[in-house]
């Protein structure tokens, strides 16, 4: 069967950007609180997670924005739970506006563990196959790079401070690597405020999917390679592959991404195909 449940929350002056956007992380919080939500409704909070050594283990993630949001908004987060057995969970969540506008989709398959081992804590429904299948094309098997063009090196830190009260990195903190990787890549490639007015171009981040293959340890280096797959008219494509150093000092892939971006003109504020220019800027760096 599917299990179903609903919280509320509201967003924030400190939840914007420099873009003045709320933070794609902000409604991964909201939907890390309502998955923990359902979960203390059939009897697991965190605080018994806490004393017998459980916790949930993000595996991949599916994320789509909607409707931006400003600070102050009274927001609905709806979670639906799917039991995969050998303890993984689908959960499907939508965020939604007071007004029941679709804000962001997100799509987190985890396995629940204890000390380590698997453990089934929800039961499936074969009734919900099909629902099922419809949701699980949504987390594609992210190809491995090609090798046909450059990419952007970005050393980061696996910071102590970002753990969660389980010790570990939520799918929120592992969206950071991400969205730094892409900062330097724009910086490497000149992708300045200035260079965007000039070509009254930007791209926004509509959504991804992502793929956890190795936990994090707190104080590693993370290696983060990021390029473009392709451009298409209005739309970009963006991958990149984290990996850390294994006792051998020899790369080990532990993350991955595919990004969707929109490109847009900023004096119209619409979608554009993007000018040759940019393409130009980012030319080395797009797979051949």
């Amino acid at each position: 069967m599917a299990y179903t449940h609903s919280i509320y929350s509201k967003t924030r002056v400190a939840d914007l950007d420099t873009q003045r956007h709320v933070t794609s992380r902000t409604y991964e919080a909201m939907c890390y609180e309502g998955r923990h939500a359902l979960l203390e409704s059939r009897g697991y909070s965190f605080d018994s997670m806490l004393e017998k050594n459980q916790r949930l283990v993000p595996l991949a993630c599916y994320v789509k924005f909607i409707n931006q949001q400003m600070p102050g908004a009274e927001l609905r987060v709806d979670t639906i739970a799917y039991a995969e057995g050998e303890g993984v969970i689908l959960w499907q969540q939508q965020v939604f506006a007071a007004d029941d506008k679709p804000v962001c989709e997100i799509l987190v398959r985890t396995r629940f563990e204890e000390d380590g081992n698997s453990l089934d804590i929800l039961q499936s429904d074969p009734e919900d196959q099909e629902a099922h299948a419809a949701l699980e094309k949504l987390l594609p098997i992210i190809a491995p790079f090609s090798g046909d063009c450059r990419r952007v090196e970005s050393t980061l830190t696996a910071l102590y401070s970002e753990r969660d009260i389980f010790g570990e990195y939520s799918n929120g903190a592992l969206w950071r690597f991400f969205e730094d990787g892409r900062w330097f890549f724009s910086e490497k490639l000149g992708l300045t405020l200035d260079t965007f007015v000039r070509l009254d171009t930007t791209a926004f981040f509509m959504g991804a999917v992502f793929h956890y293959h190795q936990p994090l340890r707190a104080g590693q280096s993370v290696y983060v390679f990021t390029w473009m797959e392709r451009i298409e008219k209005i739309r970009g494509y963006m991958r990149q592959d984290a990996y850390v150093k294994n006792e051998r000092g020899e790369l080990e892939l532990v993350m991955s991404s595919r990004e969707e971006q929109l490109i847009v003109q900023l004096s119209k504020a619409r979608p554009r195909r993007a000018p040759q220019e940019y393409i130009d800027i980012v030319g080395d760096y797009i797979e051949k």
